[in-house]
């Protein structure tokens, strides 16, 4: 071999290593790419979303400070769908249900069943109707006071990363007295009373799936 041609493929080692780094850099910035255009999707999605209704109730509909007191819901005449444009999920549901009634909703998957929960939060609002409860036009409600005064119980059980007392009152406005009666009510106060650090206690780990059920539904 003539030191010219060792040369010439010293250089063309050299110029094939150097452009396997490019082409790794070319592959990594095209992934950098691709990741900046999903992230500017689910922005311009959140940016197409219609806002939410108000948060707070009009002061001139002056709710209760007990609502709902009774627990009588209504759907009258309720129509909705997932989204404008869509069939709708629920057509002209007339339904009443009573204090101290336990009523069960039965389907097929694709139904409706979730969707009647949803609306009742006002997480997928009326295309037609209403939805009662206590007298009170939900839609004339905000969501927070909707919210904050209805409760929902899922299927799995589920609970907050934090201690118990962030668990039993996440927006810390009850008393430790109040905090030791709903967990006494949910038959969970002996329980807690012997955690080392009791309500300050983080409560990963600390309960069952049934107790946690039991705390959720106190």
């Amino acid at each position: 071999m003539t030191p010219a041609r060792a040369v010439l493929i010293g250089v063309s080692l050299i110029a094939a290593q150097d452009a396997t780094w490019v082409f790794e850099e070319l592959v990594r910035e095209f992934c950098n790419v691709e990741i900046a255009a999903i992230a500017v999707e689910r922005i311009q999605g959140y940016a197409d979303l219609e806002p939410e209704a108000d948060e707070e109730t009009r002061p001139e509909v002056q709710l209760e400070q007990d609502w709902p007191q009774h627990g009588v819901v209504e759907f009258q005449d309720f129509s909705v769908a997932y989204r404008p444009g869509l069939p709708l999920v629920l057509r002209d549901v007339t339904l009443s249900t009573f204090p101290g009634e336990k009523v069960a909703i039965v389907g097929r998957t694709g139904s409706g069943k979730s969707s009647l929960s949803q609306s009742l939060f006002r997480i997928m609002e009326a295309n037609t109707g209403r939805i009662v409860i206590d007298g009170r036009n939900l839609a004339s409600l905000g969501l927070q006071d909707v919210r904050s005064r209805i409760t929902i119980l899922p299927q799995d059980a589920f609970i907050f990363d934090g201690s118990v007392r962030e668990n039993v009152d996440p927006l810390n406005t009850a008393s430790d007295s109040e905090i030791w009666a709903a967990l006494d009510a949910a038959q969970l106060k002996e329980v807690v009373q012997n955690l080392p650090d009791k309500l300050e206690e983080p409560i990963k780990g600390v309960l069952s799936a049934g107790q946690i059920f039991m705390l959720q539904k106190n």
